[in-house]
C-alpha cells in the first residue's frame, strides 16, 4: 500500500552513496540478455497495476488554478504561469511504495482531478495553450495540410541535464539572464529558473518523506532500513547534481521526465534514446564491478512499470523510447542496455512506454533476433525503424547529421529531431520482417507436417 506523506522542503547535505550490489548474472557485457522478471519486480508490477486501476488522483488542476488566479494574480502573465506551475508540482502528493528502488510518482491520466472538466476548461478559457494552438493552427496550418495537428510530439536533450545537474542548469540560466538584452528573453530565463527550482523543491519533499519514514520506523514488510538509506543517498545527489553511477542516472532521468511531462502533458512527447544516454554510466559501473546486468535490468523493469502506472488510464497515450540506432559517425550504437530495454518491455507485457527500436545494417545478429522476438511475442506497440533509410531522409530535410542521429519517435511515424522539426521519413526493416515471415512459415509447415 502506498504511503502519501507531505512535508515542508528542506536542504540536505550530500553524502556518499554505498556501492549497490546486484545479484545473479555477473557483470558481463556480452552474450544473450533473456533475463525474465525477478520476484521483486513481479510483486512490484502487480501492486502497480492495482494502484493504477484504482481511484488515482492529482490535485494539479486545482492547485495550478488557485495559484494562477489568486496567489500570483497580480504578477505579470509569464510569472503567474511559471509560479503557478511550480506551485502545482511542489504540492503533488508524495508516494512511497514497498520495496522500491526508484522514487517519484505522478498520475498523468488520473481518474480524479478533483474538478470537473467543464469547470476547469471555463476557468482557463483565455489562457489554455491547447485552445490557442488550435486557433493558430486553423488559421496558419490547416488551409495547407487539411488539419489534424495537435500539441506535443517533441523531444528534448535531457542528457544535457544529467551532465550538469539541475543546480548547474539553473546557474547556466542565471548567466544567460544576466546577458539577455531584451525583455522576452529575460522573462523566459527567469520563468525557467522558477520552474526548475520548483522541481528541486519537489525532490526535497521526497527526501523529507523518506527521512520521516526512516526516523519513525514505519517500514513496510518489503522494505528495510538500508533500502531507505540508499534512496535518501540517491535523491540527495540527483537531480540536484550530476549522477555518479547508473542507479543515480536512472533516478535522474525518471525525475526529470516526470517534471517535463507535468508541464507538457501532451501525447507523443518522448524521451527517445534512453539506452544511448544511460549506457556510459552502466558501462563504467560494469567495468568497475559495481553493478551487475541483473540489477540494471531490475532498475529498467521498475522504470517501465512506473511509466505504465502514470499512464495506465490513457491507453492511446504514447511516450516513445528508441533503443539501438547509430552514432553520428554512422557506426552501430546497439549496446547491452539496448537489449535490456527491449527484453524488459517484452517481459512486462504492458502498453507504456512504447518501445520503437532503431536498427541498421551493422546491427549485431542477436539484436536482430531480439527484434524478431519483439514482433512475435511483445505485447507493446512495436515499430522498428531502419536508420539506413531514416537518417538520409531526415538529413535531406536540412537537419545536420549529428542532430539527425539523435532522432526520436512520436506517436505514429513522425520523426522528432533535436531541432524539434518534423521531417518525413520512410522506415523499413526487411530482415526482421522476412525472419518473422519465414519463422511463421516454418511453424505453419511444421504444423501441417505433424498433422
Amino acid at each position: 500500500m502506498a504511503s502519501t506523506i507531505s512535508v515542508a522542503p528542506t536542504q540536505i547535505e550530500p553524502r556518499t552513496i554505498p556501492i549497490i550490489e546486484g545479484k545473479g548474472r555477473s557483470a558481463n557485457k556480452q552474450g544473450n540478455y533473456a533475463f525474465g522478471l525477478s520476484e521483486r519486480i513481479v510483486q512490484f508490477r502487480d501492486a502497480s497495476r492495482e494502484r493504477g486501476a484504482g481511484e488515482t488522483f492529482s490535485p494539479r488542476r486545482i492547485n495550478q488554478t488557485n495559484a494562477f488566479s489568486e496567489l500570483y494574480a497580480d504578477a505579470p502573465f509569464w510569472e503567474r504561469y511559471a509560479r503557478s506551475m511550480a506551485f502545482a508540482l511542489e504540492n503533488e502528493p508524495v508516494y512511497l511504495f514497498d520495496d522500491q528502488r526508484l522514487v517519484g510518482t505522478l498520475y498523468q491520466t488520473p481518474r480524479n482531478w478533483g474538478q470537473a472538466e467543464e469547470a476547469h476548461a471555463k476557468e482557463w478559457e483565455g489562457y489554455d495553450v491547447g485552445n490557442q494552438t488550435r486557433m493558430r493552427q486553423a488559421e496558419m496550418i490547416d488551409p495547407f495540410v487539411g488539419g489534424g495537428g495537435a500539441p506535443g510530439h517533441i523531444g528534448w536533450r535531457w542528457d544535457w541535464l544529467l551532465q550538469k545537474g539541475i543546480e548547474g542548469h539553473i546557474e547556466d540560466l542565471q548567466r544567460r539572464l544576466l546577458q539577455a538584452t531584451n525583455e522576452e528573453s529575460k522573462q523566459l530565463y527567469e520563468g525557467a529558473i522558477i520552474l526548475w527550482e520548483g522541481v528541486l523543491n519537489w525532490n526535497d519533499r521526497l527526501i523529507e518523506a523518506l527521512e520521516a519514514l526512516e526516523a519513525e520506523a514505519k517500514l513496510a514488510s518489503g522494505t528495510n532500513k538500508a533500502q531507505i538509506e540508499e534512496l535518501i543517498e540517491v535523491c540527495t545527489q540527483v537531480p540536484r547534481k550530476p549522477p555518479r553511477n547508473f542507479r543515480e542516472a536512472v533516478q535522474f532521468f525518471h525525475f526529470q521526465h516526470l517534471a517535463m511531462m507535468f508541464e507538457n502533458p501532451f501525447g507523443g512527447n518522448g524521451p527517445g534514446r534512453v539506452d544511448y544516454f544511460l549506457w556510459p554510466y552502466l558501462e563504467k559501473d560494469l567495468e568497475q564491478g559495481d553493478i551487475t546486468l541483473d540489477f540494471a535490468k531490475e532498475l529498467i523493469d521498475e522504470l517501465w512499470i512506473r511509466f505504465h502506472e502514470r499512464l495506465q488510464n490513457g491507453d492511446g497515450w504514447v511516450e516513445a523510447v528508441v533503443p539501438g540506432g547509430i552514432h553520428p559517425d554512422g557506426s552501430c550504437a546497439v549496446n547491452p542496455l539496448s537489449h535490456i530495454m527491449v527484453e524488459s518491455i517484452i517481459d512486462l507485457n504492458q502498453t507504456h512506454p512504447v518501445v520503437y527500436p532503431r536498427v541498421c545494417k551493422d546491427c549485431p545478429a542477436d539484436f536482430i533476433d531480439l527484434m524478431v522476438k519483439y514482433l512475435l511475442e511483445g505485447e507493446n506497440r512495436a515499430q522498428i525503424y531502419n536508420d539506413d533509410v531514416c537518417l538520409p531522409a531526415i538529413m535531406n530535410g536540412g537537419v545536420e547529421r549529428e542532430d539527425a542521429a539523435i532522432h526520436n519517435r512520436g506517436g505514429l511515424h513522425g520523426d522528432q529531431s533535436t531541432r524539434d522539426e518534423l521531417r518525413p521519413e520512410r522506415s523499413g526493416v526487411p530482415r526482421p520482417l522476412n525472419c518473422v515471415a519465414n519463422r511463421s512459415g516454418r511453424r505453419n509447415r511444421a504444423s501441417r507436417t505433424s498433422s
